[in-house]
């Protein structure tokens, strides 16, 4: 209903005036009857009393009263329900007036939410708010437009809780270079917010998301890898209402027709990745996960086969392989077992040097007797060129004593360069 948008905006816009979170109830009573001149109030009632009934106000004791008269009537305060709500309107009128974002900080109309050295507590709020808008309307970081050091306002915790904030919140077109720059120095300083790439992963058309991580993890070498990528995620927490667990258990447990497929890409993607863990209970659940998945949608393990085929790190391609033939074991059809059958021959055996590795030749092959078994094997799979022997390449088992020590050595040398530092995750979002 419009007079309902007009009267949400009035009273934010009353608030931001007079740089203050709230309104004496007498002045939002008649703001919002103002802004429904034009509808009869029902009987009985004012405007603001259905607004307040529907929970988009409510009435809070003056923080004042107790400087103002004591013999004067004490009048309540109005304050939006949600305070998010309140945060985002207030924002928004308040921007809609600026044209230059630096100039409305250093000394226009936002200068009120900071003293030059700190953002002031009562609008930590509204700094939230603003970190996902100006981002979105001006292409720009908070970081960079408040006035001063932007080192100093990094480490206030207000503005850098609200960076990494608005990171789940902002729209797609808004996350820049320097978005992505700034993440960067804030993970360098805390892990923690890696959790943020966990969370975006899976949201379609997003720039960080899954297809995106993966484009950059893919070209690395498995020690470049896994001195960034796997080492975090071997410390992703799986306690309840952690993202990887939600993830996780939203793959395994939360699957309908109604699920949309290129979620469920994403979500496979990172699954994926997670198999290079070497924290057995995230390798474990995400192998579950990808079985579930794959039930539900089988074109999954096609199109992982292919995203993975070039990966150097076989404890990746071992469980992805294994997780298909849990799916055709569970699921145990045809509508499965014919294009496993072909994917798993392709991936493992239609090649001169079969992979060498036991798990990931027994899975592929348990996908392909099986779907031999229930005839359903496709012709293109040549089951005899699937089963042993292979013509793989002998595995060197010794290593001698010498080439120990000049590994050692070539390492010690390399711990002093900058090979061996970490260059942060421009590695693989950039």
């Amino acid at each position: 209903m419009k007079p309902t948008n007009q009267a949400l905006a009035a009273i934010a816009s009353e608030m931001a005036e007079n740089r203050r979170d709230y309104v004496p109830h007498s002045d939002a009573i008649s703001i919002i009857d103002g802004k429904f001149r034009a509808y009869p109030a029902p009987l009985g009632t004012t405007w603001f009393e259905v607004l307040q009934r529907n929970g988009l106000f409510r009435l809070d004791p003056d923080p004042r009263e107790r400087r103002a008269d004591p013999f004067a009537a004490p009048e309540d305060i109005v304050r939006f329900s949600f305070q998010r709500l309140q945060d985002h309107l207030m924002a928004s009128v308040i921007l809609e007036t600026v044209i230059k974002p630096s100039d409305a900080l250093k000394s226009g109309s936002l200068k009120f939410i900071h003293d030059d050295e700190s953002i002031q507590g009562d609008w930590v709020g509204l700094v939230d708010a603003l970190s996902v808008q100006l981002p979105e309307r001006f292409n720009q970081e908070l970081l960079d437009l408040l006035p001063g050091d932007i080192n100093a306002w990094a480490n206030d915790p207000a503005v850098n809780d609200a960076f990494i904030e608005s990171l789940r919140w902002r729209n797609n077109e808004s996350f820049t270079d320097r978005t992505l720059e700034l993440f960067n120095a804030f993970l360098e300083v805390e892990d923690g917010h890696f959790d943020i790439i966990i969370q975006v992963s899976a949201s379609a058309g997003h720039p960080w998301n899954a297809k995106a991580l993966h484009k950059r993890l893919i070209v690395l070498d498995m020690p470049k890898r896994d001195a960034y990528w796997t080492v975090h995620a071997n410390i992703l927490p799986l306690d309840a209402g952690a993202t990887a667990r939600r993830l996780i258990e939203w793959s395994a447990l939360e699957q309908s027709e109604q699920t949309d497929p290129e979620v469920q890409y994403l979500c496979a993607i990172i699954l994926t990745w997670f198999l290079a863990s070497s924290n057995r209970e995230l390798r474990d659940k995400a192998t579950k996960a990808l079985t579930s998945l794959m039930i539900r949608n089988p074109s999954l393990y096609a199109k992982l086969g292919d995203d993975f085929a070039a990966v150097d790190d076989l404890y990746i391609l071992e469980r992805l392989h294994t997780a298909a033939f849990g799916a055709c074991c569970v699921s145990n059809c045809e509508r499965l077992l014919r294009p496993f059958s072909a994917v798993a021959y392709k991936a493992v055996f239609d090649r001169v040097d079969v992979p060498a590795s036991i798990l990931l030749r027994d899975a592929a092959l348990g996908i392909i007797e099986l779907a031999d078994c229930k005839n359903c094997l496709p012709e293109t799979v040549d089951i005899q060129k699937a089963r042993p022997p292979y013509n793989s390449k002998v595995i060197r088992l010794s290593v001698t004593e010498e080439a120990v020590e000049k590994a050692a050595k070539v390492r010690w040398r390399l711990s002093d360069t900058k090979l061996m530092r970490p260059v942060g995750w421009r590695l693989w979002l950039l």
